[in-house]
């Protein structure tokens, strides 16, 4: 599943799954999603969703794409194994 997310080939990820991947993390979930206003959004200045606004890239991106291509397989393994498959 990693190497799936990681290359962007996932089409669908379980609310299950994300779960237990923010709890191995020990992230939340404004650590996995980021919310970019449309062109045709206005007065979204004091909407809720700005609390998932980010300027920067998200960190559990980050952190993802700093992973070896060698250990992938392994966090893969991991990532399973806690979610029991």
């Amino acid at each position: 599943m990693a190497t799936r997310i990681v290359n962007n080939r996932t089409r669908q990820v379980n609310l299950r799954d994300i779960e237990k991947l923010w709890m191995i993390l020990k992230c939340t979930p404004n650590d996995f999603f980021d919310w970019v206003p449309g062109k045709s959004d206005i007065n979204m200045e004091n909407h809720p969703l700005n609390a998932l606004k980010r300027s920067d890239k998200s960190v559990l991106a980050q952190l993802i794409n700093d992973i070896p291509m060698d250990r992938l397989a392994d966090i893969e393994k991991l990532i399973n194994k806690e979610l029991g498959k």
